[in-house]
């Protein structure tokens, strides 16, 4: 039985039409439309009304007054963003060989995370996201994870073997890990990992994401760039993408890994290139303002963003080296505000970003 989205009443097979995911009876969905269309160039004006008489100066005072007021409740010493206190009888473990490792036994009054609680955000926006009960773990202990035998179709892959040929495929081309996190699904079935490795770029840090499963949910891969992103609900991103194999028999798993590496490798370079061309290409104030624009409406950024991505780019960006009006400063600028979204929004908006900004690039090649 059927009912319409918009009245609720029972629509009859002859009379149902589908629309923007929803079923509506054939006189209910023109109503429907027309509340679509409506919100639409609601949000439309409202960005438009921003952009209009719109002064540095009195937005500087604005902003200001706006921000002091929200934190004159605040005592200097104070943190923001705290993770809530729990009891002290909570346990976190993850099993291994039947035992737990890393299990937490936190004093009265501690702060931990607590599985599908408080979402662990990426650092220096290359890391792991947690919010679906995997739990951080150390290298040394991923060897101790269980490893299921391998069937006719099937073949595991120890987390701890992935890491270990990865870096072997790594120093064989005199490229080092210099930074790691890892974490681990509550049965130790599922790895998710971020490698900081010493191939930094004009001060742009290149990472590579690691993810794998004994438990046949997800493929063993690979991603890389200088916008790594990793997450335990399987989230997977990264500039590029040059390993996705499944845990068949025949897998030769460092035979793989050494093409994944070299594919990074010869990646390098168009993405430096890439950089430096944001870096050189200045945008004058007209231009920016139509992308910025453009980012509001046709790809639905957050309005709450708009004060945050003007002063940035417009009026006082937060790091000196984007002073400059180019495109990495304006990439700089919509990034710098996406650090007040959540991990999984924060993705999902970069991604529409990094779209917008290739395609930009490419119109003007």
């Amino acid at each position: 039985m059927m009912n319409c989205d918009l009245c609720k009443l029972h629509i009859l097979a002859t009379m149902q039409i589908a629309w923007q995911g929803n079923n509506y009876h054939a006189d209910c969905v023109g109503e429907a439309v027309a509340r679509y269309r409506a919100i639409e160039n609601r949000e439309d004006a409202e960005i438009k009304e921003a952009f209009q008489g719109f002064e540095e100066d009195e937005f500087e005072q604005q902003f200001d007054a706006e921000f002091e007021e929200d934190f004159d409740d605040l005592e200097p010493d104070e943190e923001l963003d705290k993770p809530p206190v729990v009891a002290s009888d909570i346990v976190h473990q993850v099993r291994t060989n039947g035992e737990a490792v890393n299990s937490l036994q936190m004093p009265e009054g501690a702060m931990i995370a607590a599985p599908r609680a408080i979402i662990h955000p990426p650092q220096n926006g290359n890391g792991l996201t947690l919010h679906c009960g995997a739990q951080r773990i150390s290298r040394g202990d991923l060897a101790t994870l269980d490893v299921p035998e391998a069937t006719a179709t099937f073949k595991p892959i120890a987390h701890s073997t992935l890491v270990d040929v990865v870096e072997e495929a790594l120093a064989f081309r005199h490229i080092r890990i210099v930074g790691e996190e890892y974490a681990a699904s509550p049965d130790g079935m599922k790895l998710f990992g971020v490698l900081r490795v010493n191939a930094d770029y004009e001060g742009v840090g290149f990472s590579i994401g690691l993810r794998n499963a004994n438990d046949k949910s997800m493929r063993v891969g690979i991603v890389s760039g200088y916008r790594v992103f990793c997450c335990d609900n399987l989230a997977f991103s990264g500039d590029f993408n040059p390993m996705l194999q499944k845990h068949s028999k025949n897998l030769d798993l460092v035979e793989s890994v050494s093409i994944a590496v070299d594919r990074i490798q010869r990646q390098w370079q168009p993405l430096r290139t890439a950089i430096d061309y944001k870096r050189n290409h200045f945008l004058n104030e007209d231009v920016a303002r139509n992308m910025i624009y453009r980012l509001f409406t046709d790809y639905k950024l957050p309005i709450s963003l708009f004060r945050t991505v003007h002063k940035e780019y417009f009026v006082q960006p937060t790091y000196e080296e984007f002073k400059e009006k180019t495109l990495w400063s304006f990439e700089n600028a919509i990034t710098t505000a996406f650090k007040k979204l959540n991990p999984i929004p924060r993705y999902e908006q970069t991604a529409r970003v990094g779209k917008f900004i290739a395609d930009y690039i490419q119109s003007n090649n």
